[in-house]
């Protein structure tokens, strides 16, 4: 058996061990019924070595009884997994063991999403994949990381909705990857006056979309929103889902850039995919709010001016 993917929910006993008996296994997808405990994912990687498409959701294992003892954490990965390209999970459990036991040269896709999720020390498990460029973490999962990694990371698309991932953790991601092009920081996860402060000075230069929720108490104003004009030049759309950016920030900004132009076009947006929510728009005809539908406009362009941001 080289591929089993399963669209329904599969019920039968012991999946886990008819799965590792396909030692030539290359794709699974499956939706377990039952929930896979702690080190039965460790199992599964080394049965199958030649695995590149691992996606699995299974229920949420319950909360032990009595707290469990910590795993030991091998001093270099026991297992390389030379072929996995794409490992998406949702209700496994995982801690900092199982990514030391492992290393994914060419992972490409990395989705985590379980309140079983306990990682420290993330960033020596992205030290071990060079190849990725999408990572998701949500549902409440746990990771934490105690410094930006040692070289650069390839990822290009970032997903955090996890009310566990905080702003240390986050700015350590950012400060990792400078070559990301999408940022989607999402509810439960909130983006705090601290951390709309540091996100730009992150070297985020190749950022072209980032959609930000903000924590209830955050202020969003022309001051933490000009950051990223200034220092994400490849920025085109800056998005605030859960917050309503007020009248005054917009004549603030277009106030603060009159007479200016960019080369790429700058939108401000507070909801996410609607195009009538457009609030504020920056490009080589000049800062200005979008023309209202009954209106025609006749000086999109009286703003124009000699210098570019």
């Amino acid at each position: 058996m080289e591929e089993f993917e399963y669209s329904g929910v599969l019920a039968v006993a012991a999946p886990l061990d008819l799965f590792c008996a396909w030692s030539q296994l290359r794709l699974l997808v499956v939706h377990l019924a039952e929930p896979l405990k702690l080190g039965d994912l460790d199992k599964l990687l080394s049965s199958a070595p030649l695995l590149r498409w691992l996606h699995i959701v299974c229920p949420q294992p319950p909360p032990p009884l009595q707290p469990q003892a910590t795993r030991a954490v091998p001093c270099a990965p026991l297992h390389t997994m030379k072929h996995l390209e794409s490992f998406q999970t949702r209700g496994c459990a995982f801690d900092e063991a199982f990514f030391a036991t492992f290393s994914f040269p060419r992972l490409e896709r990395l989705a985590l999403g379980s309140g079983a999720v306990r990682v420290s020390h993330f960033e020596q498990a992205l030290e071990r994949m060079s190849a990725c460029t999408y990572l998701r973490i949500s549902d409440d999962a746990l990771v934490t990381l105690a410094r930006p990694t040692t070289k650069p990371l390839a990822l290009q698309q970032l997903f955090v909705s996890s009310k566990d991932c905080r702003g240390r953790d986050l700015r350590c991601l950012l400060r990792s990857s400078p070559h990301l092009v999408e940022l989607d920081v999402d509810e439960p996860t909130s983006v705090t006056d601290s951390d709309l402060s540091m996100m730009p000075a992150q070297q985020l230069r190749n950022l072209r979309f980032a959609t930000l929720a903000v924590h209830p108490e955050a202020a969003v104003s022309a001051r933490t929103i000009a950051p990223f004009i200034e220092l994400c030049p490849e920025l085109r759309e800056l998005r605030f889902p859960a917050a309503s950016v007020g009248e005054e920030t917009i004549d603030e900004l277009s106030r603060l850039y009159r007479g200016r132009t960019r080369k790429t076009g700058f939108t401000l947006r507070d909801a996410p995919d609607a195009a009538d929510n457009l609030l504020w728009r920056f490009d080589r005809s000049g800062p200005r709010k979008p023309e209202k539908p009954a209106a025609e406009s006749s000086d999109a362009g009286d703003e124009e001016g000699d210098d570019e941001a």
